[in-house]
């Protein structure tokens, strides 16, 4: 990961500015050790520091500025598919002066526009700055893997890839956001548009991008996962063949590095299938390193599982123990690594797992997160799918697959997501105020 930050000012951008964003870039030191980078001019400030992982010479310092020197750009994030993109811009004359995938990214937005960002196989957060337009422009991928924050102040834009950067600003009012208290507190949720738990800081949406200029700042979304919900039958082996060579291609695109590159591996079903992937399908040699949180005599530990596929896949294992004890140990740098309350344990698992991994000398980590967002792999998404088929009436549907649920003996999750959103408003209410004894009746309301 890459740390960035910036302003962009209507008026005259002064010495506390320029001393504001070189704080911010100190602040975010943590995401950027191998280079650091600043621009200004008298309507805008970028700040970045790198962590090198696509061409590791100082062709890739940021901000990265175009051949014209008309745009500025900083940006964090990886496009896997430069290599191909950068043909594709060269069939139209372009000429690159790097290997970096910010070049390809920054020549694309010459060619495309905003339009560039639907050639993007990726994860990014970047900012574009044009000096002839005096105009600032920020997008974030698809699903928000890259985070970016942005504030407004005193007549400035802000914006930072953490939030811990923004609240150094002098003077910046830090009021609870109450209703994302809520959320968290009652639904466990977080990152649901723009908001934060700060009123004054919020988060570029995913799959937006943002123009700031004299006009102010006008939010566009530019990527809808409706858009791409196929409406034509195919058959179960068809969509096997589809997702298999889709989760390949994607594997294949992410092992471009030129650092070390190694992957998280629990025993559950999703990094199991990367680790399968990487081994029959990239070839690497028993050397691949894998890491591993392992809960010794837990009943979920799944460290068994790993023992199963380490001798199918030859990969050299590292293990960490996270315990109550180191949790609480290293407390106070977790959440400042995080920034917001977590939604549960696993981000600290998650935590010591990428310590571990930096400790070996991993910069690249491939990891299985998502996978049951994706494949609908925990048991209350079956009570929604269930919920859905009865608002639109498919009784007989509903009916096979309430059977399938109680022949498999599946969780009573599902049920109970389901006999939820039948419920009236009021009974949802008093059943959620029930289930939450630590938020006061008042605070609910």
């Amino acid at each position: 990961m890459c740390g960035i930050s910036g302003l962009f000012s209507q008026s005259p951008v002064t010495e506390a500015d320029r001393l504001s964003i070189e704080q911010m870039n100190r602040i975010q030191t943590h995401r950027g050790p191998d280079d650091e980078g600043l621009f200004s001019d008298n309507r805008c400030v970028l700040g970045h520091r790198r962590l090198a992982i696509i061409d590791l010479s100082k062709d890739g310092h940021e901000p990265f500025v175009s051949d014209d020197e008309r745009y500025y750009l900083t940006y964090n994030g990886e496009i896997y598919n430069y290599i191909e993109l950068r043909e594709e811009l060269r069939a139209y004359g372009w000429t690159f002066r790097t290997k970096t995938d910010i070049e390809v990214l920054l020549k694309a937005y010459q060619q495309y526009g905003v339009d560039c960002l639907s050639k993007f196989n990726g994860i990014f957060a970047f900012a574009v700055y044009d000096r002839v337009q005096k105009e600032l422009f920020l997008a974030r991928d698809h699903v928000g893997t890259k985070p970016l924050y942005y504030t407004e102040t005193d007549g400035k834009f802000y914006f930072a890839s953490e939030i811990k950067a923004l609240r150094s600003l002098p003077g910046l009012t830090m009021n609870v956001n109450q209703q994302s208290v809520f959320d968290f507190l009652v639904f466990n949720r977080t990152d649901v548009f723009d908001e934060t738990f700060i009123c004054e800081i919020k988060r570029l949406p995913k799959g937006h991008f943002a123009i700031i200029n004299q006009e102010g700042l006008n939010l566009v979304r530019w990527w809808n996962p409706e858009d791409f919900i196929q409406n034509e039958t195919i058959t179960e082996a068809q969509t096997i063949e589809k997702v298999e060579a889709l989760l390949v291609s994607a594997v294949q695109l992410q092992m471009r590095s030129d650092v070390p590159v190694g992957s998280c591996l629990s025993g559950g079903l999703d990094s199991s299938v990367l680790a399968g992937i990487i081994h029959d399908h990239n070839h690497v040699n028993g050397h691949f390193p894998t890491f591993t949180a392992s809960f010794p005599e837990h009943p979920l530990d799944e460290t068994r599982y790993v023992d199963c596929l380490n001798q199918k896949y030859p990969f050299t294992n590292h293990r960490t123990f996270p315990t109550a004890q180191s949790a609480f140990d290293h407390f106070h740098q977790f959440v400042y690594a995080i920034d917001e309350p977590a939604a549960d344990a696993t981000f600290y698992t998650q935590y010591e797992v990428m310590r571990l991994a930096r400790q070996h000398g991993i910069t690249v980590l491939l990891d299985g997160q998502g996978g049951d967002e994706n494949f609908a792999g925990y048991q209350y998404f079956h009570g929604f799918y269930l919920y859905g088929l009865l608002n639109k009436m498919r009784l007989g549907k509903l009916t096979g697959e309430l059977f399938k649920v109680l022949f498999r003996r599946q969780d009573r999750s599902a049920f109970q997501t389901l006999a939820f959103q039948i419920l009236p408003d009021p009974i949802k209410q008093r059943l959620l105020l029930k289930s939450v004894p630590y938020v006061a009746d008042t605070f609910f309301e």
